[in-house]
């Protein structure tokens, strides 16, 4: 049946909060808002209206017929009050396609310390070191996670590379990927890039970066994980994006760039199949945070 949403209310506080936390990994209460995506998987935000109706949208996957309602009931706490406003409300928000994906095969990162279920910002902060804390520090939330992503993505790349140059990513709740260089360079994925999307950020991200990463074109991934992971830690902190997100749509076009050029001119890269799916996964990842940031 793919996902459901189970509205419920509650005059406890606490208990709609520690549910809100749970679900949505402390992102701030101030709309209600259904989204799917194309995976089939349902994610909602909470609305606290001024009449104190207090009202929570719960992410749920139902598995198999089992009748929403009655799925409800089964797995929600005893200790809240269930108020099922009318049965049109599950079919009617069900109008979709689900679509079959690959999950990348994550690795995982848990240094002492680190923190999950409270938002990328504070996942991927719990996992820098002092330094590159202290290094990436800026007076934003969206711009102190992309500095600190790269830091950690440094970090766990100089931790678990293996012979030859590596890049690793880091997404979140301790996951990351790591790959080894392809034999391309940048300017091979410069020519991949449609004339129409040679924007300013490929002047800066390609042509002014040739002289530092031309033989490390799988830095555009870790540019691209960075935008992404500070455009998430400004949504969570009702934080300025600073074009953020402008710039994540944009390292849609550069990343099927560089999964061409790879597959033209080192056609044998072993780590093609696994990079293919971590870029469809962000891909995913990014269609899903902008619809967030595009909420009304």
């Amino acid at each position: 049946m793919g996902a459901n949403f189970i509205v419920i209310a509650d005059k406890n506080a606490k208990d709609i909060l520690e549910i809100a936390e749970r679900t949505l990994n402390g992102r701030s209460i101030t709309q209600t808002t259904i989204n799917v995506d194309t995976s089939g998987v349902a994610r909602a935000t909470i609305i606290w209206p001024a009449n104190n109706k207090r009202k929570l949208n719960i992410i749920n996957q139902n598995p198999g017929s089992m009748d929403p309602i009655a799925y409800a009931k089964k797995t929600l706490p005893k200790s809240i009050n269930l108020l099922i406003e009318n049965k049109e409300f599950f079919t009617a928000q069900i109008p979709f396609k689900k679509q079959n994906y690959i999950e990348p095969q994550w690795k995982f990162y848990n240094p002492p310390g680190s923190v999950n279920d409270r938002g990328i910002f504070n996942s991927v902060m719990s996992r820098c070191t002092d330094h590159g804390r202290s290094t990436a520090i800026m007076p934003t939330y969206v711009s102190y996670c992309h500095e600190a992503t790269h830091q950690l993505n440094s970090r766990i790349r100089n931790t678990f590379s293996r012979t030859g140059i590596h890049n690793a990513f880091y997404v979140g709740e301790g996951k990351y990927v790591i790959f080894r260089e392809s034999k391309i360079t940048l300017r091979h994925v410069c020519q991949f890039i449609p004339y129409n999307k040679r924007t300013g950020n490929y002047q800066t991200y390609f042509v002014n970066a040739l002289k530092w990463w031309d033989n490390q074109p799988l830095y555009i991934l870790d540019e691209r994980t960075a935008y992404l992971n500070g455009t998430q830690a400004a949504l969570e902190y009702e934080s300025k994006l600073q074009g953020s997100d402008k710039i994540a749509q944009e390292f849609i076009f550069f990343a099927i760039a560089l999964l061409q050029a790879i597959k033209h001119y080192d056609p044998n890269y072993l780590e093609l199949r696994e990079l293919t799916i971590f870029v469809r996964w962000q891909d995913r990842r990014t269609q899903e945070l902008l619809q967030l940031v595009n909420e009304p």
